[in-house]
């Protein structure tokens, strides 16, 4: 039976789609359902225990066996091997020979928890000035925070702090975040956390290691802070007088939102890229 109804229409449209996907590039459909490993799955893959390198092998072939093309190796809360010692480069070794020979993928991550900055809490510890630092204001009839230390005097009924966090955050491992628009505590994070790693895995960096992770760097973890606070380094005022050719502290009492404030942000900006990114 012949005609051009409707359902000849489909029957037609769906010949035509056997067609393309037979006419489709050769191994198209072999890719599709075995993917080549670029293309694969790569998942956190927590350590939040007593990581032994023998455990770490077994997980590694199960990673293999489930099909994924590699992991990140993500130290989590509950890790009872001591970050970054030695211990922790035995596991790391462990599992970046195991992959290897599995012929899956390793991912490094710059951090022990989030966000990325303190190196597990060695930055912070390294040196006072390698803290978290913030400034605000308050009416000069409140009290400020313990820790808050006056920037000049009081102007139009506001008095500008500058506040450095303390030790002790359970989110930071007992420490505290680190100032990451300072370079000199930059230094020490990529000492840390990128350097200590290539000097263990130098000749598996383009091989087995793809790459090292980082997440969620930021100038200002506002939670941990003075209410309002923007993010101040030791070297902030200084950089304000060579982008702008003036002192803003005689300024900082400002509403935020005024053009003094917008400048004192163009600081902060540049300050992050180079003490964090570069």
């Amino acid at each position: 039976m012949t005609g051009s109804g409707k359902g000849c229409d489909i029957l037609n449209a769906q010949s035509a789609d056997q067609v393309q996907i037979s006419n489709a590039p050769k191994g198209w459909l072999a890719e599709f359902r075995q993917p080549p490993l670029k293309y694969r799955p790569i998942p956190f893959w927590s350590w939040n225990e007593t990581m032994e390198p023998d455990e770490v092998r077994r997980q590694c072939r199960i990673i293999h066996d489930a099909g994924w093309g590699g992991a990140f190796v993500h130290a989590r809360v509950g890790l009872r091997t001591p970050y970054l010692g030695q211990k922790w480069f035995e596991a790391c070794a462990a599992a970046v020979d195991e992959c290897s020979k599995l012929g899956i993928k390793v991912w490094l991550y710059d951090e022990e928890g989030w966000p990325s900055g303190i190196s597990g809490g060695s930055v912070p510890l390294a040196d006072e000035s390698f803290r978290h630092k913030v400034l605000f204001a308050r009416p000069i009839n409140a009290q400020a925070p313990e820790r808050s230390v006056p920037v000049g005097g009081p102007q139009n009924g506001l008095q500008v702090y500058h506040w450095t966090s303390p030790l002790g955050s359970w989110r930071f491992n007992g420490t505290c975040y680190a100032d990451l628009l300072s370079r000199d505590a930059m230094a020490k994070f990529i000492d840390d956390a990128y350097a200590s790693y290539h000097r263990h895995f130098a000749s598996e960096y383009g091989q087995t290691i793809v790459a090292q992770f980082l997440d969620e760097p930021c100038a200002v973890v506002h939670v941990l802070v003075p209410a309002g606070a923007v993010a101040y380094t030791d070297c902030l005022f200084d950089a304000f007088i060579e982008d702008h050719g003036y002192d803003v502290r005689p300024h900082l009492h400002l509403p935020f939102r005024t053009a003094q404030t917008r400048r004192v942000f163009a600081c902060i900006t540049p300050a992050l890229s180079v003490g964090y990114s570069k």
